[in-house]
């Protein structure tokens, strides 16, 4: 199917995973993959590793910086930032910013996936999020260092309800002649909510067979990207929730053609969803 006609544009996958824990502040985590960043031409590129988050990472080959700006749903108290590097006489370096602000300069000797983690304070919003890497070395034939960047991800807090004390039951006052005391009425205890938490997917971090569709670049997506299948085929992602999951929210919008696009959504072989997309 050309491009100029019916096309699924997947822009995010969303689970809604159930807490059973009660909480009076709950923390989750706001995840921006590294392949949905933007970095200059030529200084890297979009790499699949099955033991990435997603299955792909974002190599940064040369001196440069990856940016994506972030909207965080509310107030975030840690980064965390999930890497690797090719070493080459030394480990590459990588310096993280938000709002033009260095918040963490660190270098990244491990081979393997490390998390690498800042202490932040941020405001529910946007922000910018910047990661450089700054030490660029190599000589060819002999060695090439380079900064491989899997995933960002903000702590998030919310705010939940705290279970109240209860009240005492007042004495019984003696008088003279006394009077039967008034049984006072039980204080009942307000249940607490549990919390409920996303576990996001960007589509442009699925998998989807060459010549299906590709990465485009839109601002008013989740990652300011999406995967746009222009040909039938199947986008698929290994996704190891850390919980329970209840609910399955698929972002998207179609382009029409004598008709909308039909998107059918499958877990572990069994479809949970048969749609058309209609939506522009």
């Amino acid at each position: 199917m050309s491009r100029g006609m019916t096309a699924l544009a997947a822009f995010v996958v969303l689970v809604s995973l159930f807490a059973s824990a009660h909480f009076s502040a709950a923390a989750s985590g706001y995840r921006v993959e590294g392949e949905s960043m933007s970095l200059s031409s030529g200084a890297g590129a979009v790499t699949n590793d099955r033991s990435a988050s997603g299955g792909k990472f974002l190599m940064i080959w040369a001196k440069g910086t990856a940016t994506s700006t972030v909207t965080l749903p509310s107030s975030a108290t840690k980064l965390t930032i999930g890497a690797r590097g090719d070493q080459y006489l030394g480990a590459p370096e990588m310096r993280v910013s938000i709002d033009g602000t260095m918040v963490l300069d660190t270098t990244v000797p491990q081979t393997s996936w490390t998390s690498y983690s800042a202490t932040v304070s941020l405001s529910a919003g946007p922000h910018q999020l910047a990661i450089a890497f700054v030490n660029d070395l190599a000589k060819s034939g002999v060695g090439d260092r380079n900064l491989l960047v899997d995933y960002a991800e903000f702590a998030v807090t919310g705010q939940g309800q705290t279970t109240p004390s209860p009240t005492a039951t007042p004495s019984p006052t003696a008088t003279a002649t006394p009077s039967p005391t008034a049984t006072p009425s039980p204080t009942t205890t307000p249940d607490v909510p549990t919390a409920t938490s996303a576990y996001r997917i960007e589509g442009e971090s699925m998998s989807l067979s060459s010549g299906a569709g590709a990465v485009t670049n839109d601002r008013n997506a989740s990652g300011g990207k999406f995967l746009m299948i222009w040909a039938k085929g199947p986008a698929t992602s290994t996704v190891t929730l850390p919980s329970s999951a209840t609910k399955l929210t698929i972002g998207a919008r179609g382009d029409q053609y004598l008709g909308a696009p039909e998107m059918r959504v499958s877990i572990d072989g069994t479809m949970v969803l048969d749609t058309t997309v209609p939506q522009t």
